[in-house]
């Protein structure tokens, strides 16, 4: 059987995340820790072909240099509240909605800064 997979990834510019990217990879099924091992050799090149998307509606920041709101979150934000827990799939909402992902994929996390994955986990 073969379920699609996705590397993740969380833009961040100026200390905010405003962007998240997505790339899918449809695999046959072995163990969540093969898979990850998997998604994770190829974050690098995922990075360079994934789709990018606005954050959800629901996470919004002011923008003090517009005058208005953006959406978008701190950086250390996303740190202390939503890495590592099981809010963080949020931020990607709209990017997995749009890839017609399964309600529980199996995702890798990569967080990007100027253009270099700085971390990934699963």
């Amino acid at each position: 059987m073969k379920e699609v997979i996705f590397n993740l990834f969380a833009f961040v510019e100026q200390d905010y995340i405003e962007q998240v990217g997505i790339f899918g990879h449809k695999v046959e099924v072995t163990s969540d820790e093969e898979l990850e091992i998997f998604l994770m050799s190829k974050s690098q090149e995922d990075l360079k072909k994934a789709k990018t998307y606005q954050l959800p509606d629901n996470y919004k920041t002011l923008d003090l240099d517009e005058k208005g709101e953006k959406n978008a979150i701190p950086f250390e934000i996303y740190k202390r509240n939503y890495q590592g827990t099981n809010e963080e799939i949020g931020l990607y909402e709209v990017a997995l909605a749009a890839e017609k992902a399964s309600l529980q994929p199996l995702v890798v996390y990569n967080i990007v800064k100027n253009n270099q994955i700085i971390e990934s986990y699963g």
